[in-house]
């Protein structure tokens, strides 16, 4: 790995994508943003805000079903890791997941999760 520089904050980072042999972490991101967005390398929480706003705006923009359907183009990768900051965030010490992560899940799990993306709405549990 070699330190390199974001482009957005200035700050160093690791990048595992300069050498051939190793995969680098953004790896782990879906694939939502245009190559011509990035240009260079942002480090993991720039890249991963960066990421996360251009999945809002893949949610106002799609129905569930369009985003379910296209779901293997944003993860070609086949990746089934959950990345906080894309498919959690942590609240009180508890993960609270995103509607990016309930997308990749595939349905509603009818627990009346805060940011489920499936209508109608399931029963809020009391």
């Amino acid at each position: 790995m070699s330190i390199s520089f974001c482009l957005h904050c200035q700050q160093p980072f690791n990048c595992g994508a300069s050498n051939n042999t190793t995969s680098c972490w953004c790896m782990q991101l879906p694939y939502v943003l245009r190559v011509e967005e990035t240009q260079a390398c942002l480090c993991s929480s720039c890249l991963k805000q960066k990421v996360m706003a251009a999945c809002q705006v893949l949610l106002s923009q799609h129905t569930v079903i369009e985003l379910k359907k296209n779901m293997r183009h944003y993860y070609p990768h086949d990746n089934t890791a959950q990345v906080e900051g894309i498919d959690y965030y942590i609240e009180n010490g508890l993960w609270v997941f995103t509607a990016w992560h309930h997308l990749r899940r595939g349905s509603c799990c009818k627990n009346g999760c805060r940011h489920c993306p499936y209508q109608p709405k399931s029963i809020v549990k009391g």
